[in-house]
């Protein structure tokens, strides 16, 4: 697509990494996820803003210049949806780093 390779990424989020960046406030926005056998607290990703930034964090000395990609994932919000709206949706994320 026009150059841009697709990035994929868990849709599983550690519950420190998401509060860091949304804040306590967040805490009724984001569902929990949790495994009853999980060691960690596990929540769903609510944008796509954190995954991308853990993978270019991750990677940041293997990643290609120009990084091109896009991701076009599912993303929850356990907020009231508005009439008509479900709690899921779909988001999509072009990055392009020069």
């Amino acid at each position: 697509m026009y150059g841009f390779e697709p990035l994929q990424t868990p849709v599983l989020e550690l519950h420190e990494t998401l509060m860091g960046k949304y804040g306590e406030d967040a805490e009724k926005l984001i569902f929990n996820a949790q495994h009853p056998a999980a060691k960690k607290s596990l929540r769903l990703r609510y944008d796509l803003t954190v995954p991308l930034a853990r993978v270019v964090a991750q990677y940041q000395n293997e990643i290609p210049i120009p990084f091109k990609r896009y991701q076009l994932s599912p993303v929850w919000r356990a907020e009231r949806p508005q009439r008509g709206a479900t709690a899921s949706s779909t988001s999509v994320t072009r990055i392009l780093s020069a």
